[in-house]
């Protein structure tokens, strides 16, 4: 008997041990998966693990929903047993004949080709498709020759195919059928808006038969027509959304939300959203909605039972009958009360007092109120089953949202009223998060659908679900990570920096950069690498760019150079040694801001840009170099500068006055993270090659400051009290005065080049502990600082 309990007892373990080894392999599965990269044989398996993963986020109604397009998915698959080819498109994935990888090679940058629009088709397109269209062009991934393309944009406008929309496009020019070239295949097709009135049928397109075979980037999108992996759910957003943004200003006429509209674009809006800092706060209401019922037609089960929610302490629900032509002939008994409450409440004022925003379904599934909700640090309740969420390939919604079932609305109250202060802020973080960085703007919603395409032709580049939903420390400063950087995620990139105690091993310290790029007082420089940077603690290499001819100054270089072998390197420009001088070449060797981020002799995190006849002293470095430890994301440096709204002439203008804030950190002395220079190189400097900027030193600083500013948004940082760290030498008034105008004309076209102001304003300044106060100098370890003019 004990021998047979034993072998009972054997065997319970095994299947427990077989149970938790079928679960890790689950888990791991679901949080590296980018795309579908499984062949035919084995796309049902994943299918199921989707499921299984998902049913503990996902709604019971949802999971019905996918069971039922895993059965059609079998059915079709039955049926198409002896036939290789889909002719429906229904079962298109990235690995099947929907999509030619032969136009896309491995390891190469995405382009985009889009159609030539004519002057007939440009008149019956709407406002966001050429902002679309406006967008890519400017953008690394626009490719003019067909032949180049990896993906093709159509300059058939179906962003709204709703027979009674009012932007309803009734170009009669259009055919039935695209046609397209490869049979639509890598086509890209956006829409908004499919289907009318009665049914709102998902795939009715009013007349134009989408092409089987195209990646299909539509919003309110049901899981029963959405094709995993290869079609992108989008979210449903407005014409006024921004074009880029968010951004923070202190425009005097500003309160909390504004949009600026301009029609200097080519006929196209630019509009730039501005976000109160002080989004996360306390609340008044617990949940709000306010918004259309409908008495009859799609959708209006579930806004007609909301008003049982209503308590009118912590819980809001206003709604109207007043919907479409005929809604007086469909009133019923609580129509004139609602439509006499809902005037008197205003929409956003109750979803920014709000912890919890519902966001049920409409005539389709998706909903304006979703965006609205996150933009406003309100938690959406999504009340919309078998809605596929935005992005929902890359995002971990249930981190950020509350997913109920529409069956059961009345458990809303007691599901949101059991959930920890924790999780609530965590849940609101993640949303300003999300927002911010996927949704702010149709550029960056664009980027967001571009770069989901781009993980799944590029599989080494691809990003895990971790670093897509990653939230920094404050998570109103989302970072972009790119791992074609570094695939290292803990050394390689700001904030992710790991203790200080190991930094003394591996990463700290930095590397200094001076470029000699014009005549110089050798004795400046001298005294300046003598005295103040060999003898920081903290540097471990300094490079010195150098694009002049050989002179007396050089050679003095080249014997200190000898000395100190191990910590100075000297790298001569390839068009000095040439009798002409080629101004672009010189640009392109020496340019510190491109120079760094891969170069061999570079082992810091930190890159230190001084001037080649900066008057710095080795406590100021060393002090500038110890707060950026703690502030590795940001620009710190010495000299500041400020921009201003000019009402005379209507638009943000640069100034050098000094004041008490400043936006601007100007590279004659700053310390930051090497990463940056990767991404100025990528999306700066490349993208500039025809010229559209004069990316001199002047502009380069001011580039670098706006793309920062855009990346992590938030403003960079001032180190003590000087304002000047130049000595003057050999510079005029006349230079100044030209450096001067050089930088507001580069200030106006960054502008042009972001579409909107990305700088931030900031008041802080850092000082050394005990700076100034009234003590022996003795007690204060940076002394020398209160010396400093």
């Amino acid at each position: 008997m004990k021998a047979i309990k034993r072998y009972i007892c054997l065997l319970f373990t095994l299947f427990f041990v077989y149970i938790l080894y079928r679960l890790i392999l689950l888990l791991n599965d679901q949080n590296g998966y980018c795309f579908n990269q499984n062949n035919n044989n084995n796309r049902k398996s994943t299918i199921i693990k989707n499921i299984t993963i998902s049913a503990t986020r996902k709604s019971f109604y949802q999971m019905e929903k996918i069971f039922q397009s895993k059965q059609r998915f079998e059915a079709n698959d039955n049926d198409d047993d002896d036939e290789d080819d889909d002719h429906t498109g229904l079962n298109c994935r990235m690995d099947s004949e929907c999509f030619d990888f032969n136009q896309c090679p491995h390891g190469k940058d995405l382009r985009i080709y889009i159609y030539p629009l004519d002057n007939n088709l440009v008149e019956h397109t709407s406002i966001i498709f050429r902002k679309i269209v406006a967008f890519i062009r400017q953008s690394k991934y626009y490719e003019p020759d067909p032949k180049k393309a990896c993906l093709f944009i159509s300059n058939f406008d179906t962003l709204d195919r709703d027979r009674r929309s009012y932007n309803f496009n009734k170009n009669p020019n259009y055919s039935s059928t695209m046609k397209l070239m490869n049979d639509g295949r890598n086509h890209l097709m956006f829409n908004l808006y499919s289907g009318s009135w009665p049914d709102y049928n998902e795939l009715d397109f009013s007349g134009i038969e989408y092409p089987k075979y195209s990646i299909l980037i539509k919003a309110s999108m049901s899981y029963e027509n959405y094709r995993p992996g290869f079609d992108i759910s989008f979210p449903l957003f407005m014409e006024n959304h921004p074009d880029r943004g968010p951004q923070q200003l202190n425009h005097p006429n500003n309160n909390h939300f504004k949009q600026n509209n301009n029609n200097n674009n080519g006929g196209l809006d630019k509009n730039v959203e501005t976000v109160n800092a002080d989004m996360i706060k306390s609340t008044k209401y617990l949940m709000v909605f306010k918004g259309k019922r409908y008495t009859y037609g799609i959708g209006g089960e579930t806004r007609n039972s909301l008003y049982h929610l209503h308590n009118g302490k912590d819980i809001l629900i206003y709604t109207t009958c007043k919907h479409g032509k005929k809604w007086k002939e469909f009133v019923d008994e609580r129509c004139d009360q609602d439509n006499a409450e809902y005037d008197r409440h205003n929409y956003q004022t109750l979803m920014k007092n709000s912890t919890f925003c519902l966001v049920p379904r409409g005539r389709r599934l998706g909903s304006y109120r979703f965006l609205e909700a996150l933009s406003f640090g309100c938690i959406p309740i999504v009340l919309s089953n078998s809605w596929v969420l935005p992005f929902n390939e890359i995002i971990d919604w249930p981190s950020a949202i509350v997913m109920a079932d529409e069956r059961l609305v009345f458990q809303i109250p007691d599901q949101i009223r059991s959930l920890s202060r924790f999780e609530i802020e965590s849940m609101r973080l993640q949303g300003i998060f999300l927002y911010n960085n996927y949704f702010s703007s149709i550029g960056r919603i664009l980027m967001t659908t571009i770069s989901i395409i781009e993980d799944r032709i590029n599989i080494h580049w691809c990003r895990e679900s971790f670093l897509w939903n990653v939230a920094n420390k404050s998570p109103l400063t989302p970072l972009w990570i790119d791992q074609r950087y570094n695939m290292n995620m803990i050394d390689a990139f700001p904030k992710y920096g790991i203790s200080i105690d190991q930094q003394q091993q591996q990463h700290r310290g930095f590397t200094a950069i001076i470029t000699v790029s014009r005549v110089i007082s050798y004795f400046q420089l001298n005294k300046f690498l003598r005295v103040s940077l060999l003898s920081s603690k903290f540097v471990r290499k300094i490079i010195i760019l150098w694009s002049l001819k050989t002179t007396d100054v050089f050679k003095q270089l080249l014997h200190l150079q000898s000395i100190h072998p191990s910590l100075i390197l000297i790298e001569i420009s390839s068009s000095t040694s040439t009798t002409t001088t080629n101004n672009d070449e010189m640009k392109h060797n020496n340019n510190r801001f491109i120079c760094c981020y891969n170069h061999s002799a570079i082992k810091t995190d930190a890159i230190f840009h001084f001037d080649p006849e900066s008057n710095l002293i080795t406590e100021e470095i060393d002090f500038a170099y110890l707060v950026w430890e703690s502030f590795s994301e940001r620009l710190i440096g010495f000299s500041v500068r400020d921009h201003y709204f000019d009402n005379v002439k209507n638009q943000w203008t640069y100034t050098s006055k000094w004041t008490n804030q400043y936006s601007i950190i100007l590279f004659d002395a700053v310390i930051y993270h090497k990463y940056y220079n990767y991404l100025y190189y990528e999306h700066i400097y490349s993208k500039n090659l025809n010229g559209t900027l004069n990316l001199d030193e002047e502009c380069s600083g001011l580039a670098f400051n706006f793309l920062i500013s855009h990346i992590i948004r938030e403003s960079p940082l001032k180190v003590t009290q000087r304002k000047k760290t130049i000595s003057g030498i050999g510079n005029t008034l006349f230079d100044s005065w030209m450096a001067w105008i050089d930088r507001k004309s580069c200030f106006q076209k960054l502008i042009k080049l972001f579409g909107y102001i990305p700088l931030m304003k900031s008041k802080i300044r850092f000082e050394p502990l005990l700076y100034k106060d009234d003590v022996s100098s003795m007690r204060k370890k940076y002394r020398k600082l209160e010396m400093v003019a």
